[in-house]
């Protein structure tokens, strides 16, 4: 069961059983229970801080997973005497958040960009139908049918 985790006026309050010391203590001797307990104790702050920066709760979700994942893999580099836990486990969430929210961001600008390449490449391809359909239209009808069986029924002269 999570406990309740407060944000006020820029200080963290994080309800919960083990202190810092005992939840690091748990991540030294048994890895796997120590994140789990890391993970209880933690994930509501982390859910919070992330969903200030991200509005997709999938995405919430996954940066709140890549949080965890951070500490763990970088967590000798933690210095309890630097700030608490929650702070820490904070700073990472919003970093995180903020580097998920400009990934989605460059990925929408580019998914627009493609999206206006592709309408200028419609647009050229109508002006040069166009074009060549006026070009067509000063030929004769029978220059215009050797063009046509040339070129669109992909007939040889021989």
């Amino acid at each position: 069961m999570m406990k309740p985790t407060f944000i006020c006026r820029g200080i963290i309050r994080v309800m919960k059983k083990y202190t810092d010391a005992q939840l690091l203590r748990f991540l030294e001797q048994e890895p796997q229970r120590g994140m789990v307990l890391l993970m209880e104790s933690f994930t509501g702050l982390v859910w919070k801080v992330a969903s200030l920066y991200l509005s997709n709760p999938e995405d919430v979700r996954e940066c709140t997973n890549d949080v965890f994942a951070e500490f763990y893999f970088h967590m000798d580099s933690y210095d309890s005497e630097q700030a608490p836990l929650a702070v820490w486990l904070a700073a990472i969430a919003r970093n995180t958040a903020i580097s998920r929210y400009r990934k989605e961001l460059r990925h929408q600008t580019d998914v627009r960009d493609a999206e206006v390449s592709v309408d200028c490449v419609m647009l050229e391809f109508a002006e040069a139908k166009a074009d060549l359909a006026q070009a067509m239209e000063t030929l004769r009808p029978d220059e215009q049918q050797i063009i046509r069986m040339k070129y669109y029924d992909n007939m040889t002269i021989v």
